[in-house]
């Protein structure tokens, strides 16, 4: 197909707007009973979200983390506190007070919710309860954790939907929680959902980065906290979601990052070329890329090197006294001549200072869940990854080291694409037409 020209796009300059200069978390701290933080969002397809991503950010006194989804009022748009699809189908016993069903997954701690129960009685609908006493079939439940199984009277039936949790959380680490034991939470597209975190309280004090603390501020998805009074407050929204089949992109949301950091390198350094390694899934042409850091601190070279790796199709000289002085800038770079890129083919854009004066050269870390599961929740999917050479000059893809688990601060800008597809998948790089 041939080429047609179009509006120019950038292709993965939504983390940069989202992270700003500064990728920061603001008000996550949680230290008393009923406290929690969570985000609220549309499910973004009809499936199974079997984990959730979550970033601590701080740990003072460690008490378990607790994750759930919930359904999101309609009059207030806060967490409703009841859990959203319970349809888990089980049994109640009398004799032993137990909930049975078969191959359930649950660990001890993990919060459930009941929204049918047939003739038991001693528990409630929609009620939250923890898991305990499990073992593969069957498991107890306890108002408080530690507080003792509860008694159950009169055999029975009901449905559940159960959480997860995290039993022992660390500052500055992200956790992907899995749901509902082996059977994961059912949601159709279009639902809003809240995923709520909360610890299970005893003495804890620890910040959870469900919210970012940047200069672009959503209407939707949001956030909300309950550090006393309960309430939304702006900033996107910092939480992964990765369903049965996979991960799907969220717009305005991000995968449970870390902090947006920088690594300061001058030509002396090793390696002296840094940058990103990208593919796009369709013939289009490149004009362009956005790139987040102190460009003008020192010079430095912007080279886009072809598919050969070796090959520079264009170097553009920053000069560090043409622009802002600020250390932190986004800097628009434009390539002399657009340059076709053809799919499923490796690229990179490196940034390589031209003296021994350090510039610097943002990026995101990722904590992944297999199968690069953290990346294809960024624009550009699994095949934008961190590169950096340290061959002076590479001539070979070998002479690249990639890592899948860091994502830097660069997004391409692209004029043209192929005229057999429509507006670009870039989020899980598919491809294909509407």
């Amino acid at each position: 197909m041939a080429l047609q020209t179009i509006n120019p796009i950038s292709i993965g300059k939504e983390l940069i707007e989202i992270c700003g200069v500064d990728l920061s978390y603001q008000a996550g701290t949680i230290d008393a009973a009923g406290e929690y933080q969570s985000g609220v969002f549309k499910a973004p397809k009809t499936g199974t979200i079997s984990k959730v991503a979550i970033r601590v950010v701080a740990v003072t006194t460690a008490d378990v983390i607790a994750v759930q989804v919930e359904t999101v009022s309609a009059t207030t748009g806060l967490p409703s506190g009841i859990y959203y699809n319970s349809a888990t189908a089980c049994t109640f016993q009398d004799t032993g007070d137990t909930v049975t069903k078969n191959g359930h997954g649950l660990a001890n701690g993990d919060p459930i919710q009941f929204a049918t129960i047939v003739t038991t009685t001693g528990i409630s609908t929609n009620t939250t309860y923890y898991v305990t006493g499990q073992s593969a079939n069957t498991f107890q439940v306890e108002s408080t954790v530690g507080g003792g199984a509860l008694a159950l009277t009169n055999n029975g039936t009901g449905t559940y939907t159960a959480g997860g949790q995290i039993p022992a959380p660390s500052a500055n680490t992200t956790y992907w929680v899995g749901l509902n034991g082996a059977v994961g939470i059912p949601v159709t597209i279009g639902d809003i959902i809240c995923v709520k975190v909360f610890i299970e309280y005893v003495d804890g004090n620890l910040t959870v980065g469900v919210r970012t603390g940047n200069v672009t501020f959503h209407g939707f998805p949001y956030c909300c906290t309950s550090t006393g009074t309960p309430g939304k407050a702006s900033g996107s929204v910092n939480i992964g979601v990765e369903y049965s089949d996979g991960i799907v992109r969220l717009p305005c949301m991000i995968p449970a990052l870390a902090l947006a950091t920088y690594t300061a390198y001058g030509n002396n350094d090793a390696p002296i070329r840094r940058g990103l390694c990208f593919q796009v899934p369709y013939n289009c042409r490149i004009i362009g890329c956005w790139i987040q850091g102190a460009q003008y601190v020192a010079d430095c070279n912007v080279v886009l090197y072809d598919s050969d790796q070796a090959t520079a199709l264009e170097t553009i000289a920053r000069d560090k006294d043409i622009g802002t002085a600020v250390t932190n800038e986004i800097v628009y770079v434009t390539f002399g001549a657009g340059h076709v890129l053809i799919p499923n083919t490796n690229y990179r854009i490196a940034v390589e200072p031209t003296s021994t004066t350090d510039i610097r050269f943002y990026y995101v870390d990722l904590t992944d869940d297999g199968a690069e599961a953290a990346t294809k929740a960024l624009e550009g999917g699994a095949t934008w990854q961190y590169t950096s050479n340290n061959t002076n000059p590479p001539t070979q893809e070998s002479h690249w080291d990639n890592d899948s688990d860091r994502r830097p601060m660069i997004a391409i800008e692209i004029d043209q694409l192929d005229d057999g597809y429509g507006f670009p998948h870039f989020g899980d790089m598919s491809g294909g037409k509407y």
